[in-house]
């Protein structure tokens, strides 16, 4: 399993309110480009990539969509999938109300590519767990996750899906139906414990993990994360 160290300094939400040449951070598309450097080496197109986290607010919003995003203007066409449903904020900037989204999408999961919003950036789109207005969240079980993925393959060549954290029941349903998972981590927030925890709770759920990206690395690296790069 790699580790990725970078800092991401542009928040997803204000990446997303611009149009055409949105800025990105070098570190997302040299991401980009290891990820199909991962695919080419074992033969495997990734064609789905969870982000998640051992807890909230480590960035994992922000690592998503600036991933899809740069992936898009290397030329993928991408949906930013966003199953993060305690704080859908990336992909409901773009929902209007009476938009399906994703619970459209899994009514009609042979057209689930209809459903998606087009954002101001070529060659991306989102879609959303919750829209504005939905009075609860919904409750996703493995053949509808599987069945919404290999739907939206169809329509992208990329699909980026921004999970909750490992503790959820639904990162642990749709975690091992993706290509990969990549673990964000903060080194001055996370114990050693807690990311051992994590690390064995994906591999429970059979996903596939490329790497670990350190967000927002201090100068100097915890003790017990440094002597493990």
């Amino acid at each position: 399993m790699s580790t990725l160290t970078a800092d991401f300094p542009i928040a997803a939400t204000s990446v997303l309110q611009n149009a055409g040449g949105v800025p990105v951070s070098e570190n997302y598309h040299s991401l980009v480009h290891w990820l199909r450097a991962v695919g080419d080496v074992s033969g495997v197109t990734a064609k789905s990539i969870g982000v998640t986290s051992c807890s909230r607010a480590a960035g994992v919003s922000t690592v998503a969509a600036n991933l899809a995003l740069a992936a898009a203007q290397a030329g993928e066409t991408v949906v930013l999938l966003d199953l993060s449903t305690t704080r859908p904020a990336i992909a409901t900037r773009y929902a209007m109300p009476g938009d399906l989204g994703l619970r459209g999408a899994l009514a009609d999961l042979a057209h689930a590519g209809d459903y998606v919003k087009a954002t101001p950036v070529d060659r991306f789109s989102v879609l959303a767990a919750n829209l504005p207005g939905e009075p609860q969240p919904l409750s996703l079980d493995s053949a509808s996750v599987n069945g919404l993925l290999r739907s939206l393959e169809n329509d992208f060549s990329l699909i980026v899906v921004d999970l909750p954290t490992v503790e959820s029941s639904l990162c642990f349903v749709a975690s091992g139906l993706l290509n990969g998972v990549l673990l964000v981590m903060e080194p001055e927030c996370t114990r050693m414990d807690t990311a051992a925890r994590a690390k064995q709770r994906l591999m429970d759920a059979r996903a596939s993990v490329l790497g670990v990206i350190l967000n927002k690395v201090p100068q100097q690296l915890p003790t017990w994360l440094e002597a493990r790069l």
